[in-house]
């Protein structure tokens, strides 16, 4: 998305700017799971989560509720965000409180989802292990909308010095994911206790998480 069109974009084409950055940036270390609830087509139906994936993983069989989808193009996905139209497959345009973006590999996992209220626009990151299959750390990091600008308020002791930078959302993910790459590991104390586990996780396939 073009910089000057950002400052008038929705919050759910702003949390797209994340499937951006994986594209250029991120994906020879994460594979992407864009997840979105679409709401029943008909009064009674439940809704349902159709998962878009790209890169390398472990695929696994859907739940009652799921749909994978593992050859949408990308660049259609990022357009139907951004013109507010249904991803193939879905009956309504994605909602706030029915997207996220999962970036994971054999080591960790990164969701990305909106939380919005009176007032409020927030892109919430929460980190797991998928090494370890636990570890959820909520808020590791918000990314606070003010005004035009977004504001990073870490919550994660490794990368407090995130704390005040101030930016569009492109350069916000950019700080947040390299603050990451040479903060000290999340999980340092799991992988000392068990690293035999740990060395046996990274030598398999990408999980796509639950």
């Amino acid at each position: 998305m073009p910089r000057q069109e950002r400052s008038a974009a929705t919050p759910v084409q702003e949390l797209s700017t994340l499937l951006e950055l994986w594209q250029w940036w991120l994906k020879e270390d994460y594979s992407l799971d864009l997840i979105v609830t679409d709401p029943p087509a008909q009064e009674g139906d439940a809704p349902r989560k159709h998962h878009f994936v790209f890169g390398p993983c472990d695929r696994r069989e859907p739940a009652v509720d799921e749909t994978f989808h593992f050859d949408a193009k990308l660049e259609e996905l990022m357009d139907a965000l951004h013109r507010a139209q249904p991803l193939p497959g879905c009956h309504k345009p994605a909602r706030i409180a029915g997207i996220r973006i999962i970036l994971f590999n054999q080591d960790l996992a990164y969701q990305a989802s909106l939380e919005t209220g009176p007032n409020k626009v927030e892109i919430n990151f929460d980190l797991a292990s998928t090494a370890f299959s636990k570890g959820r750390v909520p808020g590791y990091v918000k990314a606070v909308r003010m005004g035009r600008k977004w504001l990073l308020r870490p919550r994660h002791p490794e990368i407090v010095s995130l704390a005040g930078f101030e930016g569009d959302i492109e350069e916000c993910l950019r700080e947040i994911f390299l603050a990451a790459s040479v903060a000290p590991h999340p999980y340092q104390e799991y992988i000392d206790a068990n690293k035999q586990q740990y060395d046996q996780a990274l030598a398999g396939g990408r999980r796509i998480p639950e």
